[in-house]
């Protein structure tokens, strides 16, 4: 059954063309027409301003243009207006014709007791639905208790029961289904067509969506072609991946099995890729509707798409005949015969009236071209072509290909054909003899007049196949256009691209982006742009081919395997490693997909693949050079299969005497009967010990010598016979290191011809022994033809074919196997591949057989069905009703088409969207997600609704937006609102233009809800009328109006209003509902749950979309399904170091990670974990069958990690598995990497392995015991999903959850801690948080950071009270006192902020205003030094603008020697929190100058201080002995005493910073396991910054002159003193 969403189009419609639609109308609705020309006659209001408009556009650019198509789209819109008035009309009128069922009136309905339930029976409208609602709730209604509903008959539907329908097609998906089956006969598929909003002359009749910008030029006006720099430019964010087309998908999108790209160009182009699109030319789907051709293949305008190569070789064709539309009988294809009256061929052949002997040139060709034609007619139609034709008949001017191009016969060679009596019984060459072109077409934006007929006969035609893709519209512009116009014209479209850097095809004027270059895609038509030396490779997902060297060769990564070779070794098809045929991405968790998506990351994934274990010895090449069938000699072959004696090789019994040779000595085909009569001189040799082949003795002398050698020498590696023919699976070509098989080696192993170029007296080697072999050949027979050798001049012009033959059979002569049908050598051989679940289940040798046969390139149809009165494909991808009334079927279209057929191509907007919601379990499990189309960011023109529900694997969903038709101008862009019932969540908005010029837009993102709560009100309300303001990360705002407003600010207010009272209205018709009420306007309750009951611990929750009354059983609890397998984990102690296990699941080629579980250290036991076996399919599968353990041990620069295995479960009798971590797992032995080991030899491992069960080497994870002779068993397996990258210095990253990216942990190397191993204990690295961590942060570390916080606010405040008053304001001194002050209370502070917001970004500024009070301190004391020395330049220094600059001196040159300090902090961000961190890493260069900086700024200051502090003391001491002839020694006590607080400040300071300074000097690491390291260092850290506490008891109360102004002068201090006397004298009074 196929599901799609329907849109109802009447044959009236009113968006078709402009033509038509009057042609229709007036057919078809006279009521329109009256009503049209009523409008006319009145003149409204709007024609009047529409004529202004037209008037005023007169002036703009594109004068020929804009008028006309204004015109146009103010007519349509009356169209639609007059038809909207009439469908509205029609759907509120009550209904009068009911034959064909029962009429009900609400009113009756309502007393019967009728709910809504009740209608899910009677197939009615959902509108019909919801008004009877809206009346049940409002009976008051006199309209609505009027309204009428018509209940069908079995086989009738509508809203008068008036369409008929089948009783077995009563749905919409069965009557797609049927009526769009593909069948050779009644097919009536009309041509598909784009018309809206485009001018295309020349091709009007042809254009479809798909050849917008898709590198041709269709249109002669370049109209097809237009801005389309726009698109080849077009950049798209640092998370999406570019398709090849040049729209943005999600990188997560990227090789997931899904094409999200329309191209396919983000996943693997396989065969079963393109197999799944073939069913495009018979079917309605998504997928079809919205593919996109490559350059290289013609748009079959269905989704199906033919190269171009097939259709100018008239190989193959369309299955529609779109290729052949309007020249169906001209086309002579070789695999598929034309019918004239199939496909779009019905509809666009010539119409032929009865031949008679009057009937025209046209008429008379038409006829003799027919399949069907009569052959009695024959000769009239000759007479009529010799009387009435000219020499060079033009039979049409159309065709689909390429419009412009006229199909011509020549009457002579129709005459000639016929002159042969016995070919008047034939059909005509249907075939042209030559095509012309002529007319306009547009080259580098310049439009070219090619008045001269540009010929080509029908073999040049067939030439254009040497180039990559169709190449006329070059060819054409090549010849004919002015190259010196490409510097002289330059148009509007090329504006973005000029700025822009790009590539310039030469020999065209093709601009490529240079994403393009060295892609492997051939964009330039001479291929210039691959194996380009000029531009590097930087792009993500390429792929370098191995042995191609200067230039080096790249292709991207989805051309893998794709079965043709585009790198010129073919290592795209047969690499080093593997054959990439065998490895398909082809469901999204598969080991393939996940290699592929590690392109995003530029990581080893792809270059660390290895070939399936037991593709190794079974005959077939999977390696180059044969690598994985060398060294056989002990491999263990397959109980079934038969290993060959001398290579150990294994082949199928059918291989045996087949022909060809599968063991590399052919000992299969030794003593076998021929499978046909061979050459005579073959039987010279005794075949049971002897092998044909001509050597060099034999060529030197026939008569003494025999063309044999023995089968001993048949492969060994030694060439015996010419050409190699006896080392033909063993031997490889130098170009494509493939087999030789039934090549020819020459020119010294440097060359391979094809079989078909031996002897064909062509010399193509350049030793010539490919025409020397031939020894008998005398150079009689003309270049390519083949001399016989039975003595007989005879040549023949081709070998290998049953006719014509030599009579000695000489012909057969270097021929391959005749079962092959000339293929690729043992191509149709079977390959055994070795089920691994099987194998592993009941260890039984089942062998699965695939045919690797040769790419189909054409789908056989079969005719099952006889005809019938079906018109297939009537209404192109849609369904028809036939309606009672009317002769002609009524056809409903999809939303990518519309018109009376669906034959017109819809211009939309195409969003893929999944959400992640894993790291948010807050959010509401059920979603109502709107999506919005808008016009210039106010205007909603289209909206459509999705329930989302959280799931274990999140699915992608598929919504279109259709634009309006006309589509108005200016900036579109999507908005997408997410509601939990009406309550607003969040909102993403991503902009459309400037890519709305295209027909269809695909939007493809991961929507991932912010780290913050939601929703996310604004800062400031930017809406009006009560409305509610909303924002995103980028400063998006969002306006959630109150009824009844709209608009970006709520400023526009809403008419009428649709929706129902208890929904939240965003615009008339965009109704958003609570849960249980349907869309999409609200009146409608699903009241399904009411009689559903689910499972235990689940909810039922009524869906609010269509088809109505459907439910979900959501889980509310973590238990909701006991009945999945649970895994126990067992052990002694708890894990210091993490575990990590992972569950495999035997599935396809390589095994699947189904399921891994973190162990975080620590982790008690035992441990229950609930076993996923869900995939992301949403099948459940069996259980793992392997298990696997990591185990994590940390060096001191470096992780190791250790493989255990856990368990084999090859049985479905467990459900639960118990495993002791200490007793079950069983390392797995690392073979060494610096010894080389043949995989090859691996089988035998187990039989004299000494390191246990389990072993890996380079790629593969092998076990021993798998069968009775104790076979190993080998797994192609990675180290996958085993780490992540979040991780810093060094540290591990080992992921849990795969769906969960959260769920992960940091292992770090030695002397390295952190959550992120974000610090480095090593020296200059001690920070904050690296000490919080040692210290296992707590609540309890914010007491100390409190109280000094607290202490210093008061203290500083105290300071700077008393350094700002007025008596100080002058004072030099007292402002860098101030300034002290202040930067000692930022120091704190900061401080106390960085504890409490941890890793934000402070400490870089804390250092700087820490260092800057340091020298200000300094700086003080220098001041009173230089007041004692020099006291005239105090005073100049006191000055307060001079203090004041001296302040701003100091902090810019503190900063800027910080400068060094700033550059070494760094953002890392943890997917878990909101902000970054801010981290401090040193490298090892910077450590010195690190030491030296902070030595600096820490004892430089402390220096200056005490020497100046001294030499005050000094200088009064001196002036004071001269003075009072004192000693010196007291003297010297004395001023010490008194000036001690010179000295305190630098003593304080100094021994605070002491204990920093000594740590400065220690390595941390070396204390790495110490447990008193941390917290005293933590305490000497808090202790460094008592200075910037204690300012006030340094400065303030040592000095009597600042002590006295705070005390007498402040009114705080005078409070306090007055506070703490009072005190004293209350203490006094209680001792009294």
């Amino acid at each position: 059954m196929v599901e799609v969403e329907i849109e109802n189009t009447p044959k009236n419609d009113e968006d078709l063309s402009f033509y038509d639609q009057i042609i229709i109308s007036i057919e078809e609705n006279l009521r329109a027409i009256v009503l049209l020309i009523l409008l006319f006659i009145s003149i409204p209001w709007p024609i009047i301003k529409l004529y202004i408009a037209l008037k005023h556009m007169n002036s703009c650019s594109y004068k020929p243009m804009v008028p006309i198509w204004l015109a146009i789209s103010a007519l349509r819109g009356l169209i639609d207006y007059i038809f909207l008035i009439s469908l509205i009309e029609k759907s509120n009128s009550t209904i009068t014709l009911c034959t064909n069922g029962k009429l009900w009136s609400f009113e009756k309905l309502k007393t019967q007791k009728v709910t809504t339930d009740n209608f899910v029976d009677w197939s009615i409208s959902f509108n019909l639905i919801e008004q009877y609602a809206d009346y049940l709730n409002n009976d008051k209604n006199i309209h609505l208790s009027k309204l009428t509903i018509c209940n069908c008959t079995s086989n009738w539907r509508g809203r008068e029961c008036d369409y008929s329908v089948e009783q077995q097609f009563t749905n919409p998906g069965s009557l797609l289904s049927k009526q769009n089956t593909n069948r050779r006969k009644n097919m009536n598929e009309t041509l598909t067509k784009f018309i809206d909003g485009i001018i295309c002359t020349n091709a009007h009749l042809f254009l479809e969506w798909r050849h917008i910008c898709d590198g041709i030029t269709q249109c002669s006006n370049g109209a097809d072609e237009y801005q389309c720099d726009l698109l080849e430019f077009h950049e798209c964010e640092k998370d999406e991946f570019q398709c090849r087309n040049g729209m943005c998908i999600s990188i997560e999108f990227i090789f997931d099995a899904m094409p999200d790209c329309m191209d396919s160009s983000d996943e693997q182009s396989t065969e079963e890729m393109h197999t799944a699109y073939y069913s495009c030319s018979g079917s309605t789907s998504v997928n079809c509707h919205n593919r996109l051709c490559q350059k290289n293949e013609f748009s079959c305008g269905n989704g199906e798409c033919i190269p171009w190569i097939s259709i100018l070789q008239d190989d193959k064709g369309c299955s529609n005949r779109r290729q052949a539309a309007y020249i169906c009988d001209t086309m002579d294809y070789k695999k598929d015969v034309s019918e004239e009256s199939f496909g779009i061929c019905t509809e666009t052949i010539r119409e032929l009236s009865p031949l008679t002997n009057t009937s025209s040139c046209l008429q008379s060709l038409g006829h003799l071209l027919r399949i069907r034609f009569d052959k009695n007619l024959r000769q009239v139609a000759l007479v009529n072509i010799k009387e009435r034709c000219e020499q060079l008949i033009l039979y049409s001017n159309n065709n689909a290909y390429f419009p412009g191009i006229h199909v011509v016969y020549n009457r002579s060679d129709i005459e000639t054909f016929y002159e042969e009596p016995k070919n008047l019984a034939k059909f005509i060459r249907r075939t042209p003899h030559s095509y012309y072109f002529t007319g306009e077409i547009k080259c580098n934006g310049v439009q070219i007049n090619i008045s001269d007929k540009f010929w080509f006969t029908h073999q040049e035609r067939q030439q254009l196949t040497f180039y990559p893709f169709f190449p006329l519209s070059h060819l054409l512009c090549q010849r004919f256009g002015n190259q010196s116009l490409n510097q002289l014209y330059v148009t509007n479209s090329h504006s973005s691209l000029l700025s822009s850097p790009y590539y310039r095809c030469k020999n065209t004027s093709d601009r490529l982006s240079l994403r393009r270059i060295n892609d492997g895609y051939i964009d330039c038509l001479y291929g210039d742009d691959e194996r380009n030396l000029n531009y590097p490779v930087n792009q993500l997902f390429r792929y370098q081919c191995q042995t191609v060297t200067y230039p080096s060769q790249y292709v991207s990564y989805s051309k893998l395997g794709d079965g043709i070779d585009d790198c010129i070794d073919g290592s795209d098809e047969i690499s080093r490693e593997l054959n990439w045929s065998h490895f398909k991405c082809d469901l999204n968790e598969r080991y393939e997909c996940w290699v592929f998506q590690g392109g995003q990351f530029n990581n080893d994934r792809i270059r660390n693949v290895r070939l399936h274990f037991h593709r190794y010895c079974d005959t077939m090449w999977d390696m180059m050079d044969g690598n994985d069938e060398k060294n056989c000699s002990k491999w263990i072959c397959h109980e079934g299969l038969i290993k060959c004696n001398r290579t150990g090789q294994c082949i199928e019994h059918e291989y045996l005497c087949d022909g060809d040779f599968d063991c590399n000595d052919g000992e299969d085909e030794i003593n076998c009967r021929p499978p046909r009569e061979l050459w005579t001189l073959e039987s010279k040799c005794d075949k049971k010990f002897e092998y044909f082949c001509i050597t060099k003795q034999y060529m030197k002398d026939q008569n003494s010598s025999h063309p044999c050698i023995f089968w001993s020498q048949v492969g060994d590696g030694q060439i015996d016979c010419i050409g190699a023919r006896d080392e033909r699976n063993v031997l490889s070509c130098p170009v494509d290191h493939r087999m030789i098989g039934d090549r020819f080696l020459c020119d010294n192993r440097t060359k391979c011809i094809d079989h078909q170029a031996i002897c064909n007296g062509i010399r193509d080697c350049m030793d010539g022994t490919d025409e020397t072999i031939c020894y008998w050949n005398l150079d009689k027979c003309l270049p390519g033809n083949f001399p016989c050798a039975n003595g007989n001049i005879r040549c023949i012009s081709s070998r290998c074919k049953s006719n014509p033959t030599c009579t000695d059979k000489s012909h057969r002569f270097w021929c391959p196997n005749p079962s092959n049908n000339n293929a690729v050598y043992r191509s149709q051989k079977y390959r055994s591949i070795i089920d691994d679940t099987r194998r592993c289940y009941d260890q039984s040798q089942s062998q699965i057989k695939h045919i690797i046969a040769a790419r189909s390139t054409n789908l056989q149809i079969k005719d099952r069905l006889v005809e019938s009165s079906y018109f297939y494909m009537y209404c192109n991808r849609g369904f028809y009703l036939e309606e009672s009334h009317k002769s002609n079927p009524l056809c409903f279209c999809p939303l990518s088409f519309y018109g009376h057929r669906c034959q017109y191509d819809s211009r939309r907007v195409i969003i893929r969207i999944r959400f992640d919601r894993w790291h948010r379990l807050d959010i509401p499990i059920v979603l109502n997600v709107l999506f919005i189309l808008l016009l210039n960011d106010s205007q909603i023109l289209d909206h459509h609704f999705l329930t989302d529900e959280s799931k274990e694997y999140p699915s992608k969903n598929d919504i279109y937006l259709i634009y309006p038709r006309p589509k108005p101008s200016g900036i579109y862009s999507l908005r997408i609102e997410v509601y939990h019932s009406t309550q607003f969540v969040h909102f993403w908005e991503y902009l459309i233009s400037p890519l709305d010029f295209l027909p269809v837009v695909r939007i493809a993102k991961v929507l991932r809800f912010p780290d913050r709560s939601i929703p996310w009100y604004c800062s400031n309300n930017n809406c009006k009328n009560n409305g509610t303001c909303y924002q995103t990360e980028n400063n998006r705002f969002l306006c959630i109006c109150s009824r009844p407003w709209k608009g970006k600010f709520c400023d526009m207010q809403m008419d009428q209003i649709r929706c129902s009272l208890n929904s939240l209205v965003r615009a008339e018709n965009v109704c958003v509902c609570p849960h249980g009420y349907m869309r999409p306007h609200c009146f409608v309750e699903n009241r399904k749950c009411l009689r559903v009951i689910c499972k235990t611990n689940q909810t039922c929750i009524p869906r609010s979309d269509l088809p109505i009354y459907r439910h979900m059983c959501i889980c509310n609890t973590t238990n909701c399904k006991p009945d999945r397998p649970i895994i126990i984990l067992n052990r002694q102690e708890p894990n210091e170091s993490p575990f990590l296990i992972q569950l495999l699941q035997l599935t396809g080629n390589y095994p699947t990670i189904r399921h891994q579980i973190l162990i975080q250290p620590l982790t008690s036991f035992p441990l229950i974990k609930t076993i996923k076996t869900r995939d992301k399919r949403d099948y459940i599968g069996p259980l793992p069958e392997i298990g696997l353990l990591y185990s994590f041990e940390s060096y001191t620069n470096s992780i190791q990690s250790t493989l255990y295995l856990l368990f084999i479960n090859c049985t479905n009798n467990l459900r639960n598995f118990t495993i002791d971590l200490d007793l079950q797992a069983q390392e797995c032995h690392e073979l060494p990497k610096d010894e080389q080991y043949s995989v090859s030899l691996f089988s035998e491992f187990c039989n004299n392995f000494t390191y246990g069960i389990c072993f890996a080497y380079d790629g593969y994870l092998c076990y021993c015991n798998y069968s009775k002779i104790n076979q190993s068993n080998c797994l192609s397996y990675q180290r996958m999903y085993i780490t992540c990258n979040y991780c810093q210095n060094q540290g591990h990253c080992v992921q849990g959850d795969l769906t969960n990216r959260t769920d992960f942990t940091c292992v770090c190397p030695k002397c390295i801690t952190g959550i992120l191993c974000q610090f480095s204990s090593s020296r200059f690295s001690i920070s904050l948080e690296f000490l919080f961590e040692k210290n296992d942060w707590n609540y309890g570390h914010f007491i100390a950071p409190i109280i000094l916080f607290i202490v210093g606010l008061i203290l500083n405040s105290l300071s700077i009270i008393t350094f700002t008053h007025r008596k100080f304001r002058t004072n030099g001194v007292a402002v860098h006192l101030l300034a002290i002050s202040f930067c000692s209370l930022l120091v704190i502070t900061l401080l106390f902020a960085r504890i409490i917001y941890l890793y934000m970004i402070l400490p870089m500024f804390m250092y700087t205003f820490y260092y800057v009070s340091l020298w200000l301190m300094a700086m003080v004391t220098v001041e009173r030094a230089v007041s004692v020395l020099w006291f005239s330049l105090w005073s100049w220094l006191q000055e307060l603008r001079k203090a004041i600059l001296l302040v701003l001196v100091i902090i810019l040159i503190v900063s800027s020697s910080n400068y060094l300090f700033i550059i070494q902090y760094k953002l890392v961000n943890h997917p878990d929190y909101e902000f970054p961190w801010c981290i401090r890493e040193i490298s090892l260069n910077q450590q010195v100058s690190t030491h030296i900086l902070t030595m600096i700024h820490q004892i430089l200051p402390f220096l200056i201080n005490i020497i100046a502090a001294l030499m005050i003391i000094l200088v009064i001491t001196r002036s004071k002995i001269n003075a009072h002839h004192t000693t010196k020694r007291s003297t010297l006590m004395d001023q010490t005493r008194k000036r001690f607080d010179l000295l305190l400040g630098p003593i304080v300071c100094f021994l605070a910073q002491l204990p920093e300074i000594i740590i400065l000097f220690l390595n941390a690491c070396d204390y790495d396991t110490s447990t008193w390291f941390s917290p005293v260092t933590l305490c000497i850290y808090y202790i460094s910054f008592l200075p910037q506490m204690s300012i006030f008891f340094l400065y303030v109360t040592p000095s009597k002159q600042y002590y006295d102004i705070f005390k007498e002068d402040t009114s705080l201090g005078k409070h306090i003193t007055y506070m703490l006397q009072s005190s004293v004298v209350l203490s006094n009074q209680a001792n009294t």
